[in-house]
Order: structure tokens, then C-alpha cells, then sequence
């Protein structure tokens, strides 16, 4: 080699050295900025009912046989075994929840770095990094599945330039992993890899082979990544199908679904928004944001999908647009949750996809020369309203960060140190953790069960104490009805519950256009107030002890409609 050629050499590794210390720095940067974020609001619904069922398995109880769980095991088991290792705390919790995190955003950078030259692959996991660190959601079963899946993707990607069976079969255990975090995210994901098997060619050289021999290879790497998905999903599908009576299973997964879509379901936002509706609420603004923009990339996406395989059959098959293809259909099939909720949490998922489609399409637009300095207004345009949009998350992070920060006065409790807390929810808590023995199940309602929407289960989980009843979690068109009232008032009689906490926040009920319907079914409530006395009040959260045989009154013995 000569010296000239060792000099270019010696400079392509320096530069190359350079910019993945640039990378590193950046994304140390940004799990800092992830785990500044661990610090807002507590979810007392959505975290607490994850967080709280957790705590059930850790003491060795199973989902669906104990206690109710409408999601999928897979987060339940593996908090559970956070808790074991380090102990049961909220800091515990979101600590896993921000790696899994950033472990989407390296993911992103993988999977981008394989479709987009690599200068441009960092945006991709910036544009993620920020939409996740102000979010919230923490401990919900999106995130954890969300990382399968790209996992799953990755690999698959992989695949398609190295075609070797490991590949496919790691992609669909990571596959079968989705499936244990949230069901449909899962086969979301599954159906997309295994459609993009089979309507492209596994690689670039197959095209002269015959008709047959590609068809068996797609067969056959259709068979390689079910086998993987499989190795996971069937001795789970095959524990609880021993353990768990098959009426449990149905009630919890079956029954729970329509119930969710009739009580639970948003109208989708406006496609013309108009400026009051902007206005009205920074959440109305994100909402519409995050519903139609991934939609908007993902048309665009499936349009030019569309005119290259009809235009250049063999540029179709190429990697960046089979990976095109995989984003693109993952995408679109991750809206059907969002169609019938269209919020924060359910919109989020699609929104993470398309983080690398939009620099995908941005990197593969041809330039418009004939505007000045080569500029593509298109791409100008997007990325414009997307920094704007990223802008806003940061003011937000800020706010949060600024409010719940740890440095200022945060819980006293053992399980929610270094985290901010109603007053009125800790002096409660605290009452209970005096006043109940340990090992004595309590029943934490709101202050009526005829019209609910959620329920505060993260009391459950501070408070160190068990529900009393397997319906700890309010379910509109399940905890209003009177079969369902009936069962909770017979197992807090047999498990002697001697203390009930009634919370009057008015967003248990719902809020907006979020009011379930009056079910008119009373008995909970008229049980709840004939056989408790108040003993305490702390702002919303009253606490209640059963009263003694006598002074009991004949309360909830029928069941009493509203008129």
C-alpha cells in the first residue's frame, strides 16, 4: 500500500471514529434526557393497574384466574421479576419502562442505518427519542411490544440481505415476544413480515430461478418464522389454558373487547381541524398531530409503493423498499386501536414506524432543481412542521420536568419516593397502612358505581395492601352492571374487608366526551353505604369501616335501578 492510499485509508477510519462519537454522545444525551422524564405525573389507572397486577404475581398469584387482567401476560411477569430483583417501587418501574425506551430508539438507528445512508439515520431515533420522553404511559404494554416488534423488524431486515434461517427465526421469536405484551400489536406485526415474504423475492439474485423454486423459498421462510413465533406463544398459550378455567379467559379477553370499543371509543379527530378546536386544548392539538400525520406518511409511502412496482417491478424488491414496504403496512395496520380510541397512548404506536418511513421518503425524493440552492420545498415543508411539533415536546418535557421534578417536595412513601403525589391520596394512603393490618384487603371505589370510567388502582399498590375483590379494576359495561356488582359485594362479605377507600375525583367518571352512559344499577352502592361507616376524610378520598352486625344495615340485599 502506498502512502497515499494508507493516508485515505487512515482518514476514512478517523472520520468514520469521529461521527460514531458523535453518535455515542448524542444518545447518551439522550437517556439522559429519558430518564429526566421518568419523573412525571403517576398514572393512578393505567400504570397503577400494571404496576399493581405485577405486585399479584409476584406474590405468586396468575393473571386471569386470580384477578382479572384485560392485557396480555407479558408485562405483568416481567415488572414482576423487576420488583423481585429490586424491589416494588414506582423509580423501579420507570427506570426498566425508559430503557425499553431507548432501546426503541437504538433500534430505529439500527433499522434506519440499514435503509437511509448513515448521515441521515440519526434523525429517525431523535424524532423518537423526543415523542417518548414526554409521553408518559409509563408501564403500559405498548412500549415493551413496541420494541419487539422493531426487533422483529430488524431482523427480518437482515434477512432479506443475509439470508440465513437464524435470522428468521429470531425475528419471529421476537415476534412471539410482541404477542405476550400486547396481543394485537403482535400479529400486527407478524402479519406485515410475513407479507412482505411473500410478495417480494427473498433476494436480489432469485429473479432468474424458476417460479417454483421461489415460491418454496417463500414458503419455507414462511415456515422458519412461524416456527419461531411459536417457540414462545405455545407453552404460554398451553400454561394458562391448564391453569386458568377457560370461563376466566374468556371473560377477560373475549367479553372485555366489545365492552371497550361500545363504552370506551373516541370519535376521530377532525380531518379540517378548526382553529377553536386547536386551541381549545394543547391535547386536542397533539391528538390531531399524531392521528393524521403518520396517516398522511404512510399514504404517501403507499402510493409511490404502488407506482415502483408498477413503473420498475425490479426496483420493488430492492432492501430500502421492502423496508419500506414492512413500515408501511406495520404502520397502517397499527391504526386499527386508534380508529376506535384515537388518544395519546393508542396513537402513539404508529407513530414510532413512521419516525423511519419519513426520513426513508425524504432521503428517497428526488431533488426539485429548478428551485434555488437545490432546495426541495417538500421536504422543507415536513421537516419545518416537525421540528415545530418537536418544539412543543420539549416545552412540555420542561413543564413536567419543572412541576414533578424530585428536587422538590415529593412522596414520603416507601414505594412512591422521588415521585410527586396528591396530598389528599398520600395522607390516605398513609391512614390505611396504619389503620389496616398488613395482609387485610381493602376495597378502593369511587363514590359511585353506576356511571364510572376508571378507577384509582395505583392506591392499591402504594398502600401495600390487596383488593379485596377480583374486580379491582372499573370497567364501564362491567363493574356498572348488577350481575357484576353482585359478585364484587360476595367476595368482599368472604374475604371480610373491612375497609373501603371511595374516591370522588370527578375524572373517574370520565371527562369530555368521555362520560360512559348511567347503567341505573345501584346495589354496589347501596350495599357500600348501608354495611361502611365514614371514619375518615381527606379531601377526595374518604375511608369507610364496616360497621358491626347490628348497626349494619340491610343494604344491597336486591337490586335497585336508577329511575
Amino acid at each position: 500500500m502506498n502512502p497515499t492510499e494508507h493516508r485515505a485509508e487512515a482518514d476514512g477510519m478517523t472520520e468514520r471514529l469521529s461521527f460514531t462519537a458523535v453518535w455515542a454522545i448524542i444518545l447518551l444525551l439522550g437517556l439522559v434526557y429519558l430518564l429526566l422524564g421518568i419523573f412525571q405525573p403517576l398514572g393512578i389507572y393505567d400504570e397503577g393497574l400494571i404496576i399493581y397486577g405485577a405486585q399479584k404475581v409476584m406474590q405468586g398469584q396468575i393473571p386471569y384466574r386470580d384477578f382479572a387482567a384485560y392485557y396480555a401476560p407479558g408485562q405483568f411477569y416481567t415488572l414482576a421479576g423487576i420488583f423481585r430483583l429490586f424491589g416494588g417501587s414506582i423509580l423501579a418501574e420507570r427506570a426498566w419502562d425508559t430503557l425499553v425506551r431507548f432501546g426503541i430508539c437504538i433500534l430505529t438507528l439500527l433499522i434506519s442505518q440499514r435503509l437511509v445512508p448513515k448521515k441521515a439515520a440519526l434523525f429517525a431515533p431523535l424524532i423518537s427519542l423526543l415523542l417518548l420522553a414526554w409521553c408518559g404511559n409509563y408501564a403500559y404494554p405498548v412500549i415493551p411490544a413496541m420494541f419487539f416488534s422493531l426487533l422483529s423488524i430488524l431482523l427480518a431486515l437482515r434477512f432479506f440481505s443475509e439470508p440465513r434461517a437464524p435470522l428468521l427465526f429470531l425475528a419471529g421469536a421476537a415476534t412471539g415476544a410482541t404477542v405476550l405484551f400486547r396481543q394485537d400489536i403482535g400479529a400486527f406485526a407478524f402479519f406485515s413480515i410475513a407479507f412482505t415474504l411473500m410478495v417480494s423475492p427473498l433476494i436480489s439474485s432469485q429473479f432468474k430461478v424458476a417460479n417454483k423454486e421461489r415460491a418454496r423459498q417463500r414458503f419455507d421462510a414462511l415456515i422458519r418464522y412461524g416456527i419461531g413465533a411459536g417457540s414462545l406463544l405455545i407453552p404460554v398459550v398451553c400454561y394458562f389454558l391448564v391453569t386458568v378455567p377457560r370461563n376466566d379467559l374468556q371473560a377477560d379477553f373475549l367479553r372485555f373487547l366489545p365492552v371497550q370499543a361500545k363504552f370506551r371509543s373516541l370519535p376521530l379527530p377532525p380531518l379540517i381541524p378548526s382553529s377553536s378546536y386547536l386551541l381549545s386544548s394543547w391535547a386536542l392539538g397533539d391528538i390531531w398531530f399524531l392521528f393524521y400525520s403518520p396517516l398522511a406518511i404512510y399514504l404517501i409511502s403507499t402510493i409511490g409503493l404502488f407506482r415502483s412496482a408498477w413503473k420498475a417491478p425490479e426496483h420493488a424488491f430492492r432492501l430500502g423498499q421492502r423496508g419500506r414496504l414492512l413500515l408501511t403496512v406495520f404502520g397502517l395496520l397499527l391504526y386499527l386501536p386508534a380508529l376506535s380510541r384515537a388518544d395519546l397512548t393508542h396513537c402513539l404506536a404508529p407513530t414510532l414506524p413512521a419516525c423511519i418511513l419519513i426520513i426513508l421518503l425524504l432521503v428517497d425524493r428526488p431533488r426539485q432543481k429548478r428551485w434555488p440552492l437545490n432546495i426541495d420545498p417538500v421536504a422543507v415543508s415536513v421537516m419545518l412542521l416537525a421540528v415545530s411539533y418537536l418544539l412543543f415536546s420539549i416545552v412540555l418535557w420542561c413543564g413536567h420536568l419543572y412541576t414533578c421534578a424530585p428536587w422538590k417536595a415529593t412522596s414520603t412513601l416507601r414505594r412512591a419516593h422521588y415521585f410527586h403525589l396528591d396530598p389528599d391520596m398520600e395522607d390516605a394512603v398513609r391512614f390505611v397502612q396504619i389503620t389496616v393490618p398488613e395482609g387485610q384487603e381493602i376495597f378502593v371505589g369511587n363514590s359511585q358505581h353506576h356511571q364510572v370510567f376508571v378507577s384509582n388502582v395505583l392506591f392499591y399498590f402504594l398502600a401495600e395492601r390487596d383488593a379485596g375483590t377480583r374486580y379491582y379494576e372499573f370497567i364501564p359495561g362491567i363493574i356498572t352492571t348488577a350481575p357484576i356488582q353482585q359478585r364484587v359485594i360476595a367476595e368482599l362479605e368472604n374475604n371480610h374487608v373491612a375497609y373501603i377507600v371511595m374516591c370522588a375525583s370527578a375524572a373517574l367518571s370520565g371527562h369530555g366526551n368521555e362520560v360512559p352512559p348511567d347503567s341505573g344499577a345501584t346495589i354496589l352502592d347501596d350495599y357500600l353505604r348501608g354495611r361502611y361507616r365514614r371514619v375518615r376524610n381527606f379531601g377526595d378520598y374518604s375511608i369507610s369501616q364496616k360497621k358491626l352486625g347490628d348497626d349494619a344495615e340491610g343494604g344491597g340485599k336486591g337490586i335497585h335501578q336508577k329511575p
